[in-house]
């Protein structure tokens, strides 16, 4: 595993503040709950939202042998079941492992990818 860069460890930090405060803010009025469609559009961000992430730990990383796809993905993948577990203090967000099943799919779908791409190019 090669360290890369300081300023990829800067990019994936400000990400994964962005993703907190995205994980921890209110997103409506309180009473108010969200129409279905968009409920399931913010849902299936988690997907997209968590293979960014694991994509930018790969990349802070700087190799793609198995360990370090495998550890790209559990940093994701426990990151977001820590920000599901904060959820838990706001009083107007709930934990979900629906969530954390979304966040673990984008994580795994960018180790697939790495892999398929790394067989493809042997």
């Amino acid at each position: 595993m090669k360290i890369t860069k300081p300023y990829s460890y800067f990019i994936t930090g400000a990400y994964m503040i962005f993703v907190a405060y995205m994980s921890l803010i209110r997103l409506e009025a309180p009473g108010h709950h969200s129409s279905p469609p968009k409920q399931l559009f913010l849902n299936l961000l988690h997907i997209p939202g968590y293979a960014l992430l694991t994509f930018l730990w790969i990349n802070c990383l700087k190799d793609t042998d198995k360990r370090t796809l495998y550890l790209s993905a559990a940093i994701s993948i426990s990151y977001g079941a820590f920000m599901e577990y904060c959820q838990t203090f706001t009083g107007y967000r709930t934990f979900g492992w629906d969530d954390i099943a979304r966040n673990a799919l984008g994580a795994l779908i960018v180790v697939a990818v790495y892999q398929i791409r790394k067989r493809v190019l042997a």
